[in-house]
C-alpha cells in the first residue's frame, strides 16, 4: 500500500508495547477527516485464480484510533474505488480504458479512542468496517486496484481527526475442483 506521496506507510506509533528503543513499532496510513484534503491510499493486488466471483466478495478494513485532545464526532465514513482488468488490457480514464469499475462505502462506523493510555505508554483502538464488491465485474480478470479515501458520513457527527489505515483483508469464497 502507499499514498499518492508514495509514503509507504506515513505514521508510526512506537509507544503501544512499551517505551523502551527496542519495543515494537506500528506502522499505518494516517486517513484525514473528509473536509480535509484528502491524499488517498491505494493497493494493488493479483485476484486469485480461485475466486468464486458468484459469492459474496468483502474487504475488511482495519483501522487503528489514536487519543487525540480537543476531538469530537464518533463517526466515520469511507469510500473505495476499485478496478479490475485483464492482462494486456489498458487501465485508467481515456478511452479505450474506462476508469473505476465501481465506488462502493462502508456507511457509517464508529469511531472510539482508546482509555487505558498511561505516562508515556500509547494505547491504540482497533476498528474494523467492511465493504462488498461486486464479483460480476471480476470475471475474467487477474489485477485488482482499490484507493481509499474518507467521506463524510450518513448522519451523525464525523470523528475530526484522523483515523489510521493498518490493513485491507480481502475475503471471497474459492472454487473447490
Amino acid at each position: 500500500m502507499a499514498n499518492n506521496a508514495s509514503e509507504n506507510p506515513n505514521t508510526t506509533f512506537t509507544k503501544v508495547y512499551g517505551t523502551t528503543g527496542n519495543a515494537p513499532s506500528l506502522d499505518a496510513w494516517s486517513v484525514n477527516e473528509s473536509g480535509m484534503g484528502q491524499d488517498p491510499i491505494n493497493t494493488q493486488f493479483a485476484l486469485p485464480q480461485d475466486l468464486d466471483t458468484a459469492s459474496p466478495i468483502t474487504v475488511d478494513i482495519h483501522f487503528f484510533v489514536d487519543v487525540v485532545g480537543g476531538s469530537s464526532g464518533n463517526q466515520a465514513n469511507v469510500q473505495i474505488r476499485a478496478d479490475y482488468a485483464a492482462a494486456n488490457v489498458e487501465i485508467g480514464l481515456s478511452a479505450p480504458a474506462t476508469g473505476f469499475a465501481e465506488t462502493v462505502t462502508s456507511g457509517n462506523f464508529t469511531i472510539t479512542e482508546p482509555t487505558g493510555s498511561a505516562g508515556a505508554q500509547q494505547n491504540l483502538t482497533h476498528t474494523t468496517t467492511t465493504v462488498t464488491l461486486n464479483g460480476a465485474l471480476m470475471v475474467g480478470k487477474n489485477w485488482a486496484y482499490l484507493s481509499l479515501t474518507r467521506i463524510a458520513p450518513t448522519s451523525g457527527i464525523e470523528y475530526n481527526r484522523d483515523i489510521f489505515l493498518a490493513i485491507f483483508d480481502f475475503k471471497y469464497t474459492r472454487i473447490c475442483p
